[in-house]
Order: C-alpha cells, then structure tokens, then sequence
C-alpha cells in the first residue's frame, strides 16, 4: 500500500511540475508587442466585420515609404489587405506568411498590403524595424478610422477585395503559417471565391 500511495504521489508531483515547466516557458517565449506611448482603439470590437459580396469604399493611406495609396484605384482587380497593430502580440507570428503574400501576391495579379490600425507612425515603424518587415508594403491609418470604417474588429484580419470595394473573402486572425504546407494555404488567398 505504502508504494502505491509513494507511486501516485510521485506521478502527482511529476504532473505538477511539468504543468508548470509549460506555463513558464509558454510565458517566457510568448511574443510581446513594440511599446506604444498611445493607444487609439481603432477597431471595433464584438462587432461582425464586412461579409462578403458588401461594397465599401476603398480607403487611400500613405505607405511608410511616404507614397500615397488609394486602395480603389489600383490596377489590380483585387486587394489583399492585412490589417494589424504593434499591439497585437499574435500578428506577428505570420510574419513568415505576409512575406509569402508579398511575392505570390505579384505573380498572381493581387495588390497586397499590411494596414496598420490604432498607432501612430513611430509605433509601426518601429514594429517594422524590430521584425525586419521594412521590404514589406506597409500602409498608415494616420485618420484612425480605417478600422471602423472597414470594420476590423479581430486582428490580424485578412480581407480580400475586388478594386471597386466588393469584399470577396475575410479571414479573422493568425494563420499560423507553415512553410512546408504553405502552398494549400497560400492558394486559399487566392482561389476564386466568387
């Protein structure tokens, strides 16, 4: 009885540790997002986003690289759009998939571009440094009224629109992107989806 008893509690203790060897090191390599000194809430949280076959205005935003952009008046027939935020400790675990985008993207025909939402221009420059995302088109909401406008209400948010606004397809959240499968996931950005 008494090794039984020395079993189980072996077993416990054993239980308990490792249970707490996963949240530590769930804590420690967990992402953390670039310090802000401002917080804008720009998206709309609890609030269904744009569904697909509804028409919105494109929006024109400046590029870090200080170009101006009209979403709608793109010669591509279809845009890409990321939306993500210094903030959001998840965004940038598909850092691997934007770069992915940015190159299947050119060769299929599709504008592809990362929107910043709720920073200011520092907070996503310095996102984009601190990730090395500088070769990355990376669009600035300097109005904060994308997100609302557009309805963002779940970062990251892939939508997929036709150049005259008509959403085409939405995805909510991280894709967690994996490099040896990536075609199928890739492809899904870019399937007819209408």
């Amino acid at each position: 009885m008494k090794i039984l008893l020395r079993v189980i509690l072996s077993v416990v203790a054993f239980m308990a540790a490792s249970g707490m060897t996963y949240i530590a090191i769930q804590r420690w390599t967990a992402v953390k997002p670039v310090n802000s000194s401002t917080h804008r809430q720009d998206t709309l949280e609890g609030v269904p986003g744009l569904t697909e076959g509804e028409i919105i205005s494109l929006p024109q935003l400046t590029a870090l690289t200080g170009e101006t952009v009209n979403l709608g008046a793109l010669r591509q027939q279809r845009v890409l759009c990321v939306f993500v935020s210094s903030r959001c400790p998840g965004c940038i675990r598909d850092v691997d998939l934007w770069r992915e985008l940015t190159e299947e993207s050119g060769k299929r025909g599709v504008a592809f571009y990362l929107i910043g939402v709720g920073d200011e221009l520092a907070d996503i420059e310095k996102f984009s440094s601190a990730y090395s995302l500088q070769e990355l088109p990376i669009l600035f909401d300097s109005t904060h009224k994308v997100g609302p406008h557009l309805k963002v209400g779940f970062l990251p948010q892939y939508i997929l629109f036709k150049r005259n606004g008509e959403v085409v397809h939405r995805w909510d959240g991280i894709r967690n992107y994996d490099k040896r499968t990536g075609s199928e996931q890739l492809a899904e950005f870019f399937q007819p989806h209408d």
